[in-house]
This record gives C-alpha cells, sequence and structure tokens, in this order.
C-alpha cells in the first residue's frame, strides 16, 4: 500500500512544483510590463515597471489596457465619468462593467497634473479578501488644498 501512495505524492508534488514555477514566471512577466506613473518630483507621468508600483501611486491607465492591481478611478475622458472595465480574468464575464469616478472629482482632476500635485487627502479602504463584488472605502478630502 505505501508505494502506491508515495507514487501519488511524487506526481502531486512534482505537479505543484510546476504549477508553482508556471505562477511565478506569470508573476515575474506581469511585474515587468510598462505602465505611467506620476512622478511627484518631476510633476509628470513616467513610464516604469508595474513591479515598482506602490499603494498610493497615481497610475494612468489608457484605453485597452491591461491593469493588474486593484485601483480607485479618479478621472474618465468618458461623459459623467464612467470607466468601462473587462474583469474576465476575476470572474469570467466578458462584458463590460461601468465604474462612475465620484462626481466630488470631477473638477479636481480636469487637469490630472494639477490635481495630482494639489491632492492631499487620506483614503481608507478594505484589506485583502475573498470578495470580488464588495469593496468598502472612504476617501478624506478635508485636508485637500
Amino acid at each position: 500500500m505505501l508505494p502506491p501512495l508515495l507514487l501519488v505524492m511524487c506526481v502531486s508534488m512534482i505537479k505543484d512544483a510546476y504549477e508553482d514555477y508556471a505562477r511565478h514566471t506569470e508573476d515575474a512577466n506581469e511585474n515587468n510590463a510598462l505602465c505611467t506613473k506620476f512622478n511627484k518630483d518631476t510633476n509628470k507621468f513616467e513610464q516604469v515597471y508595474w513591479g515598482d508600483i506602490l499603494v498610493g501611486d497615481f497610475i494612468r491607465v489608457d484605453q485597452d489596457e491591461f491593469f493588474p492591481a486593484d485601483m480607485l478611478i479618479l478621472n474618465s475622458t468618458e461623459d459623467e465619468g464612467v470607466a468601462y472595465v473587462e474583469t474576465k480574468n476575476l470572474d469570467g464575464e466578458t462584458n463590460l462593467k461601468g465604474k462612475c469616478v465620484p462626481k466630488s472629482f470631477w473638477s479636481t482632476f480636469d487637469n490630472m497634473e494639477q490635481g495630482i500635485k494639489e491632492f492631499d487627502g487620506k483614503s481608507t479602504i478594505d484589506g485583502p479578501n475573498n470578495f470580488i463584488y464588495k469593496f468598502e472605502g472612504r476617501i478624506d478630502l478635508s485636508s485637500s488644498k
């Protein structure tokens, strides 16, 4: 009984090791993809690697551009501040979901560079969890200029 059990365990370990390696490779490729981040020192958007993005960074996402992170939408070129997001990698659905920019941001971020330079607020959001359809957060703009 022990040899078949050992064989199954070894095959399972090899399969898991292969899947972990494939995930590691995908993560490395994703982290080495370029994105556009606002540099507060130069007051301009610059190309950086996704692996260099930190919580609180301002990112510009252009139409049809893929982004592998949770983000708060501050501005959109669409009417009524709507951005359409495809979530097929999360839930398998291919239809676009409309996400709205809070109305209080419409005037603040009309000019993105100026809005980011002057933005002085604090956000409080949910920590990581397994609920992809539930998100709670708060942005306090009371300290904004």
